[in-house]
């Protein structure tokens, strides 16, 4: 098992743009994986938008605050 070295919070804001094209948007579940220097974040749902309670509908830009504890490259 691999073990990593602590690695101090880092908070981003994930844009999820949805088009806007007949079919576009989904109510389904949305997952996120961010890749860096010192691994990955695993699979994440993207829970809650800051712009719109109803996230990914069409022709909305959803932002997402995500917060990951990788080194992720900036």
């Amino acid at each position: 098992m691999m073990q990593w070295n602590s690695v101090a919070a880092k908070s981003y804001t994930v844009n999820v743009y949805t088009g806007d094209v007949s079919g576009a948007g989904t109510d389904a579940n949305v997952f996120l994986i961010i890749f860096g220097d010192k691994g990955d974040s695993g699979e994440r749902k993207l829970h809650k938008s800051e712009t719109y309670k109803d996230k990914f509908e069409r022709g909305h830009v959803s932002d997402i605050p995500y917060v990951s504890h990788l080194g992720v490259r900036n």
